[in-house]
Formats: structure tokens, C-alpha cells, sequence
């Protein structure tokens, strides 16, 4: 009797329970959107484990100073940040860049 239980005692604490819990469970699934009509969605941002000044820094990589002129940023499947502005911003960009 006394085998028995040490023997399920065993099962639960070394074998069921760390799955239970295991970091395999809690899968990002990409893509994710970070940044919706010019706000960040912090949640998304710290589900990838990433923080307001990690994307700032990325957004000025892109030349992207102010925030509320992006419809909507989002983190692909390969980890790249594809980013949506509105069309009369992105028009201007496209025309700088050809002067």
C-alpha cells in the first residue's frame, strides 16, 4: 500500500503536473498586431516579450517619429514589423525618398 502511494505521488508531482504548466503551452501565435489606429496594444507587445521601447527604437529604424499616424503595425511570422500608415503619409514618404 505504502509503494502505491509513493508510487502515485511520484506520477503527480514529477510527471502530470510540470505539464500542466510546462512553457510549451503558451505558444505565441504570429502574426500579431501591436498597434491599432495609433495606439499600442500593450498586451500583444508583452505576449511577444517585448516592451514601448523596443518598439519605438524600431519604429524610428523605419523613420516612423509619431505613432498616431499608423493605422496598424504588425509582427509577421518571420519577426519582421510590417507597418500600415495612412495613405496621404505614406504618399509624402514615397515623395521624399524620390527627391
Amino acid at each position: 500500500m505504502i509503494i502505491v502511494l509513493l508510487f502515485i505521488s511520484f506520477l503527480v508531482f514529477f510527471i502530470i503536473k510540470p505539464k500542466k504548466f510546462s512553457k510549451y503551452n503558451c505558444k505565441i501565435v504570429l502574426p500579431i498586431t501591436i498597434i491599432k489606429n495609433g495606439k499600442i496594444l500593450y498586451e500583444n507587445l508583452y505576449t511577444i516579450k517585448k516592451d514601448k521601447d523596443w518598439l519605438i527604437n524600431t519604429l524610428q529604424k523605419k523613420e516612423i517619429y509619431n505613432i498616431k499616424n499608423i493605422k496598424e503595425a504588425t509582427i509577421l511570422s518571420n519577426g519582421i514589423l510590417d507597418i500600415k500608415s495612412n495613405s496621404i503619409i505614406t504618399e509624402k514618404k514615397i515623395d521624399n525618398h524620390l527627391i
